[in-house]
């Protein structure tokens, strides 16, 4: 399994070096505008020429928003990123869950009850649907990555919409830490059980990072961590993803330094060895 990192110095010249200096092969990027292929080509270049995969490319549109025109237009944002992804070499375009907040349809996220309707996830499948009715052959694949406040908030709801499209351009990121639940928080094992029972042979990119909760500001909250920080079972999900979807990249994201990276990268390279699996 490949082991990439979202770097804090973004797609800049210096990010090659610092791949180098923590041995790894991957690098991704969440890049919050839509790319034509040349620019794409001029960004990414540098990366591939260097021997780096890059693993994903974020392009986060609200593909259930109640506007049409908004939906019309991530629809499109998302065909054509998978393209110009799989064209300048980027192996997976990243979407979130989308919501359905009519005061602010445009915006990557926002909370609001009907994000966990059926209709919620009936719009999804109608996107996912014409988005691979226009991609090409070559396109990358389009990889959900869910949040619990957004439609794709269980491992149920998330099969629902890969069974429903079921179309090999269509996959998941798996982000344990997204997933994570008062109900689920000691439990993590069962919960990444649950996730690869229902879509395990879907995953073809992960998201390393940890869960802690904390009983404060006087209710709780459950906030991300370094992967080692937290409560996730790493074992287990290492293990199951060598059985079931071994081809998956693994990328630390959300770090501040390249010294978080280089933390949370033995941390995995550790737990790599005690199950007896190769991270590249």
């Amino acid at each position: 399994m490949r082991l990439a990192a979202e770097l804090p110095t973004g797609p800049m010249p210096e990010s090659i070096d610092a791949c180098r200096r923590l041995g790894i092969t991957g690098i991704g990027f969440d890049i919050d505008q839509s790319l034509d292929l040349p620019t794409a080509m001029s960004i990414f270049a540098p990366f591939t020429d260097a021997g780096l995969a890059i693993v994903q490319l974020g392009c986060y549109r609200n593909l259930i928003s109640v506007d049409p025109e908004v939906r019309s237009q991530a629809i499109e944002d998302v065909a054509a990123a998978m393209d110009v992804a799989g064209n300048a070499g980027v192996q997976t375009i990243v979407c979130g869950g989308g919501h359905r907040d009519p005061a602010i349809p445009r915006a990557r996220r926002s909370v609001h009850p009907d994000n966990w309707s059926d209709r919620a996830l009936d719009v999804m499948i109608e996107s996912c649907q014409e988005i691979v009715r226009k991609v090409s052959d070559h396109a990358a694949p389009l990889c959900f990555e869910p949040w619990v406040i957004t439609s794709l908030n269980t491992p149920a709801r998330i099969e629902r919409v890969i069974r429903a499209v079921d179309h090999p351009k269509v996959g998941v990121e798996l982000d344990l830490a997204n997933l994570v639940t008062i109900e689920r928080y000691f439990d993590t094992a069962g919960l990444i059980t649950e996730c690869f029972d229902r879509f395990g042979e879907k995953i073809h990119l992960v998201h390393l990072k940890d869960a802690v909760l904390r009983p404060e500001p006087y209710l709780y909250h459950i906030g991300e961590a370094l992967v080692g920080d937290g409560i996730i079972d790493y074992p287990v999900l290492l293990t199951l993803l060598a059985k079931r979807s071994p081809g998956a990249s693994l990328m630390v994201e959300h770090i501040r330094s390249e010294a978080d990276a280089e933390k949370a990268l033995a941390h995995m390279r550790r737990i790599a060895d005690q199950v007896g699996i190769t991270l590249a």
